[in-house]
Order: C-alpha cells, then structure tokens, then sequence
C-alpha cells in the first residue's frame, strides 16, 4: 500500500523525507521501528489511514536492515526485482509458446544471469555473504521443492 496516496500533496515531500531519513539513519531495525511508529504518531490523529500503513507494515518496511550496511540502500525496494521480472516477461512474452520446460527455464536462467551482471551497487564481498547467508541459515528452514511436473510428449 502507498503511504502517499492517503496523504494531501502538500504532505508528500514532508513525510516521504522523514520516513527516508529514519531508515537511513537508522542502526538496527528496532531503531528503525521505533523511528517509523514516532512518525505514524504525529501524523495519526490528522491521518489515520495513511499512519495505519505504517503500523499494518512495519515489518516489512524494516526488513531490508536485515542486509549488510553497505548493501541497505539497494535492496529497500523492491525496483531491482521488478526490472528483472519485466525483463523475464519480456523475453518469454516473444517466444510465445516454449517446446518444453528445460527450454523456458533456460531462457529464463540466461536473462537473470544477464540481469544480475548489471545489478551496480550490490558486491558481495566475503564477509557479507557469509553474515548473510549466516543469518539467512539461521533464520529459514532448508526450503522444500515439489517433484519437476511430467513433460507431455
């Protein structure tokens, strides 16, 4: 849900300015939270809706803190995947109809490697990757996988 489009215009560069600058500044998203909920406070008798974004989602609007400091102003939002996810439609929009699943698989393999080349920003390093995939181990269970589906002939 957009915060701004609960808000009047004139609010938009306001808000959007203290919400950036809070999880910019933040350390750790407790701080993060904290910071947010500060910001839904006064603005919530004025705009509640809008402020009830911000409490429905704070999870979620802190869950980048998670990344590495140096990977934080990347992976905030989401424009990197959705790039790549138009770019996949895109390609797979001109085929049409793919004579298999190993061959739709692999042009979309090939896009996201291709994608992933141009992805500035992002370099991992070893020490991230480890405290990333540390985390990430710890944090998830081993993921699970359905049976590949028969091809039909």
């Amino acid at each position: 849900m957009n915060l701004t489009s609960k808000l009047p215009e004139r609010l938009h560069r306001e808000v959007k300015a203290r919400y950036w600058q809070v999880l910019d500044d933040a350390v750790s998203a407790a701080e993060a939270k904290a910071g947010l909920l500060a910001l839904a406070g006064d603005y919530r008798t004025a705009y509640p809706s809008a402020m009830r974004v911000i409490d429905d989602n704070i999870d979620q609007l802190v869950a980048h803190l998670r990344f590495p400091l140096e990977h934080r102003k990347r992976t905030r939002s989401t424009n990197l995947l959705e790039r790549t996810f138009v770019e996949v439609r895109r390609r797979t929009k001109i085929i049409g109809r793919f004579p298999g699943e190993t061959s739709a698989l692999s042009l979309i393999w090939a896009v996201l490697e291709l994608a992933s080349r141009g992805w500035r920003g992002i370099t991992m390093t070893p020490r991230p990757s480890r405290r990333s995939n540390a985390s990430a181990a710890a944090k998830a269970p081993a993921p699970t996988f359905p049976p590949p589906l028969p091809l039909r002939r």
